[in-house]
């Protein structure tokens, strides 16, 4: 519930917050994001003086978007101090925001909110952070929920700011003073003795949100409602549950009534007429995003024609949509894909920016700059490993120190299977055919097209025998630790949410032709450690 008390309940309704939504457990290692705001000073004091009863770990990241020069230059040096003077350690990024709108065609405010959530799921996963929390504020979620309602949104968009989410990588955004007015967090700082900067493009009113801020709430509030940002968060919470209730529904259809493959989302035809609505257009706009490979609902003006299509239409009919995306009607199903030009644009990009196999030695660090990230490979002997992740962690820390001092990779538990793999190497000789002599760079040979999966003649990069990294490849498949079967690797990338743009240069490790390890995303159980497992093989990942 939203709180209209003064500054000394702020750290109470802080706390409460996380509980209530269950933002952080005891353990969880916490990114703040600080612009050294008010409202960003306010969460990194309130959030230090919570940690030891939350019993978490924090650290602080601040993104310089080099819009104002100097200031915003100073404003990362005040974080930087303000962070070493609680005892966190901070961590910044430059971004050229006003480059980057340009680019990719966009307004500054749009491309300044990507590259913050892309800097901060960066820091998160080089530092292994499970959580980033925010300093959105009550205010900002009233200023939200109406900039949506002037531009025409639905129940999602009326839902306002989520006080929780978890994005496409696992990372757990958080929002711990979301039931905290501005008034509040402004009194908190003035009585603490917090200091905080001034944005000066808080004023500027070319930005659609200083409008709302400074124009439009103030004339509602005397005109209208003198309480309207508080009506507007009522609402938000409201729309919040049905929008939770509907979700969850599309879930169970989807679950149920819809598969992909060669490329293809496929509905239900008689499933998806017989729904409601409200289920129908948000089964469709997830099936429209997933196709063309965006991870936002941002394609309203499509919504009509997709449910005429399957609400009117006739087996055979077809519509072209934006993002060269083309719907069908089959007998039976629903079906969406991506055009072929447009998918052949799409490949030939992917191909313009593909990047061959590399060898990566064991004992050594790769470096791949078309990728942005570096790889480091170290086999060693260890005692009691074990099976948890927590002892993995020290043995696999152990060996990489050993084995390749130096390498700057730091391991962290909840980076197990994302950003590091260990494998019982003595299990892997075995599965992949070390033991033939693969090692000794003999090849495979006739042997490929069996371990393979490749035509006997087909170029194999690096000896099969090595650890190769390369980038995907059509019909690769991943054999995912702590599940049965394998799976498409081009499933994953849809399950994780992958942009296609961005499939290609995802790194995947090889070794005798098993993909052991798509870095950032999945490992292989292929040779899992255990209590016998005498020698590690371990892969990490590090962020350039």
């Amino acid at each position: 519930m939203t709180h209209y008390g003064d500054w000394t309940d702020l750290e109470g309704v802080c706390m409460a917050t996380i509980r209530e939504y269950g933002m952080v457990a005891s353990g969880d290692r916490v990114l703040l994001a600080v612009s050294g705001g008010a409202d960003s000073m306010a969460l990194m004091h309130a959030m230090a003086a919570l940690r030891e009863r939350l019993g978490i770990s924090l650290q602080v990241a601040h993104v310089n978007h080099m819009i104002r020069g100097a200031e915003a230059d100073a404003d990362e040096e005040f974080v930087m101090r303000a962070a070493a003077e609680l005892g966190l350690e901070a961590h910044s990024r430059r971004v050229d925001v006003p480059a980057l709108a340009r680019a990719r065609g966009m307004t500054v405010e749009e491309a300044g909110r990507q590259a913050r959530y892309e800097a901060f799921e960066e820091i998160a996963r080089e530092h292994g952070m499970g959580v980033v929390a925010l300093a959105h504020n009550a205010n900002d979620n009233a200023e939200t929920v109406l900039m949506r309602i002037i531009r025409g949104t639905g129940v999602k968009g009326l839902a306002g700011i989520p006080p929780t989410r978890v994005t496409a990588s696992g990372l757990r955004i958080v929002r711990p003073l979301i039931n905290v007015e501005r008034r509040v967090i402004e009194e908190y700082c003035g009585a603490k003795g917090i200091a905080f900067r001034t944005d000066s493009t808080n004023v500027d009113t070319a930005y659609t949100r200083n409008r709302v801020r400074n124009e439009l709430i103030p004339l509602l509030e005397r005109e209208y409602n003198p309480a309207v940002s508080r009506a507007l968060v009522r609402l938000a919470r409201n729309a919040s549950v049905d929008e939770d209730f509907l979700a969850g529904k599309v879930c169970e259809l989807l679950k149920e009534y819809s598969g992909e493959s060669d490329g293809r989302v496929r509905l239900s035809r008689q499933a998806m007429a017989a729904a409601h609505d409200a289920l129908l257009s948000r089964a469709l706009m997830r099936a429209y995003g997933q196709v063309a490979g965006s991870e936002h609902d941002t394609y309203q003006a499509v919504l009509g024609n997709l449910v005429s299509l399957v609400r009117n239409g006739k087996t055979g009919d077809s519509l072209h949509l934006p993002g060269g995306v083309r719907a069908w009607l089959e007998p039976y199903e629903v079906v969406l894909e991506l055009e072929r030009e447009e998918a052949e644009r799409a490949w030939a990009a992917a191909e313009e920016s593909a990047w061959g196999p590399r060898r990566l030695a064991v004992g050594a660090v790769l470096e791949l700059e078309e990728c942005g990230v570096t790889l480091v490979a170290a086999r060693g002997k260890v005692r009691g490993a074990g099976a948890g992740v927590e002892s993995l962690c020290r043995a696999a820390s152990e060996v990489l120190a050993s084995e390749v001092p130096g390498s700057g990779v730091q391991l962290e538990p909840s980076g197990a299977g994302r950003l590091w793999a260990a494998f019982d190497a003595g299990a892997l000789d075995e599965v992949c055919g070390e033991e033939r002599g693969w090692a000794e760079g003999q090849g495979c040979g006739q042997g490929c097209g069996q371990r393979c999966g490749r035509s006997h003649g087909q170029d194999c990069g690096p000896s099969c025998g090595e650890l190769v990294v390369r980038p995907p490849r059509a019909g690769d498949w991943l054999e995912p630790f702590g599940l049965d079967g394998s799976k498409k690797l081009s499933d994953l990338f849809t399950d994780e949410k992958v942009p296609r743009r961005k499939r290609q240069l995802v790194p995947v490790v090889e070794y005798g032709g098993h993909v052991l390890f798509v870095a950032g995303l999945r490992a292989s159980g292929i040779a899992p450690v255990t209590d016998a497992t005498s020698e590690l093989l371990v892969i990490a990942l590090k962020r350039n």
